[in-house]
């Protein structure tokens, strides 16, 4: 309901309404207000308001453990230049080790360097296989470029090295790059940025299920160093999950994250001296919604196989991850039948 924010002044009285889950972004609301005297004098007034297109992080959406010893960011990275990476879904493939090449149709191993370790603590893992990216961790700031120093491109002067590159083939195209961090917002409207040069796209909160992550701002397609800023409506101050899929397909390289403060300056995250949000390496992402998980198996008979456990919800399905269509009569189990070569699916209320 209403709350009353301070006495009667003179004459008026102010008050305010606030809805704790937000509306959808960009969605118009009609509202009435109506107020009445002691003398049943009645005063209405109409209106629509329109909800802000930003990302709303809830508390339900903060991190349930942080390793504050272990400051910065994980930073993922798959590189081939056999073919240039120039989609999320593309991206996502990758980084799932499953971007095929050869006509044997078995994943192409990545050939990012674990040696090639910029401003990483150390030499990078590889994560089960050689066809899955190599992980490194980042203990400072994503200040990134493929030509160390970055004079001239981004922001930020002083470049780091990516992590991963040059490749053990000595090229830098085709990457793909997960970016992990748990990072301390304010309570109220928190500007972000990217400069990327190619695409990227940042997801906070539950980044472990891509049907309920808030996808707070994205570039998608080729592009020199360029900014890319978003805001973000922190309803409680706290820690949050972030998640940045970024890619280059071909030529220069590099990838900022910032922040933007009252004053307009811009500030890299985790840089504490300048005023940065702080950020951490290691933590705990937030299950989804209980009851709203979508899981891919197989049967016994080898057949691909979507379960889900909550009524309502419809499957939808997507060739590049931007593009999505209701698949018609979908109830849980699915089983997809002669579908595309590869396919992502959600479910949406």
């Amino acid at each position: 309901g209403f709350g009353f924010t301070e006495k009667k002044q003179v004459d008026a009285t102010d008050f305010s309404y606030r809805r704790e889950e937000g509306f959808p972004p960009g969605t118009s609301v009609d509202y009435v207000i109506k107020v009445s005297d002691a003398n049943e004098v009645q005063v209405k007034r109409r209106g629509t308001i329109t909800a802000l297109d930003i990302g709303v992080l809830l508390p339900s959406m903060m991190a349930l453990d942080v390793d504050p010893s272990k400051e910065g960011f994980i930073w993922r990275i798959w590189q081939s230049d056999i073919e240039p990476i120039d989609t999320f879904a593309e991206a996502e493939t990758a980084l799932a080790g499953r971007l095929i090449f050869d006509i044997g149709g078995e994943p192409w191993d990545n050939e990012a360097s674990r040696l090639a370790i910029g401003p990483a603590l150390d030499k990078g893992v590889f994560e089960d296989s050689v066809d899955l990216p190599i992980r490194f961790e980042i203990p400072s700031v994503i200040n990134l470029n493929i030509a160390p120093g970055g004079i001239g491109t981004g922001n930020f002067a002083s470049d780091d090295s990516m992590p991963g590159l040059p490749g053990d083939f000595g090229t830098t195209d085709g990457v793909a790059v997960e970016i992990r961090s748990f990072i301390g917002f304010p309570e109220g409207i928190v500007t972000l940025g990217v400069n990327s040069d190619d695409g990227f796209r940042a997801g906070i909160g539950h980044i472990d299920d891509p049907g309920e992550v808030i996808v707070a701002g994205e570039f998608n397609g080729p592009r020199g160093a360029s900014d890319t800023t978003f805001k973000v409506d922190v309803r409680e101050a706290g820690i949050y999950p972030v998640r940045i899929v970024y890619y280059n397909a071909e030529g220069g390289a590099g990838i900022e994250f910032y922040s933007v403060k009252e004053d307009g300056s811009k500030v890299l995250i985790n840089d504490r001296q300048n005023g940065g949000l702080p950020a951490w390496r290691s933590g705990k992402a937030p299950e989804a919604p209980p009851g709203f998980l979508i899981r891919i198996g197989r049967t016994g008979q080898g057949e691909v196989e979507l379960s889900w456990d909550m009524a309502g919800p419809t499957l939808q399905q997507s060739s590049d991850m931007e593009n999505w269509s209701d698949v018609p009569g979908a109830v849980s189990p699915h089983r997809p039948e002669n579908g595309p070569t590869h396919a992502f699916y959600r479910l949406r209320r």
